[in-house]
């Protein structure tokens, strides 16, 4: 059999247990936010790590807990929390080709990560900013925050 056969099998065979790890992984993360009741940092991380695995399957799910992770942070004075939820909304957007939504929620993602000194966030976000220029053929702009 062909070594094009072979791959074509593999993939058929692979994707259905891929979308069901993902599946698996989205109810374990949904159950450890219905047990955890405390509205603490300790929550903002699990819901965030929900809302980035329905980043591709369920975008609106992504963003409504988007909306959940900033009111949450805001109440308990968390800001990574508010950077990460803009970071979220744009993903979801992005993914959705809502670029010019994608593009403000990056930049309000970056100035958020800007004031805490989030090194790592800050480079995550300029990359996101850039990629959305390229998608756009605005190579310039696109070069501009990628060597940020």
């Amino acid at each position: 059999m062909p070594l094009g056969k072979w791959a074509l099998l593999l993939f058929i065979f692979a994707l259905p247990h891929s979308l069901l790890s993902q599946q698996q992984l989205v109810d374990s993360l949904q159950q450890l936010v219905d047990v955890h009741t405390e509205e603490d940092t300790a929550k903002v991380k699990l819901m965030s790590q929900l809302a980035f695995a329905y980043r591709s399957t369920n975008p609106a799910e992504c963003r409504r807990l988007a909306d959940e992770i900033k009111n949450l942070s805001l109440k308990i004075n968390y800001p990574k929390g508010i950077g990460v939820s803009y970071q979220l909304t744009g993903i979801s957007h992005s993914i959705q080709g809502e670029y010019g939504i994608a593009l403000n929620s990056y930049i309000l993602a970056l100035d958020v990560f800007r004031q805490i000194d989030d090194s790592i966030a800050i480079g995550k976000n300029l990359s996101n900013i850039a990629g959305i220029y390229y998608n756009q053929n605005k190579f310039q702009e696109a070069e501009e925050y990628s060597r940020n």
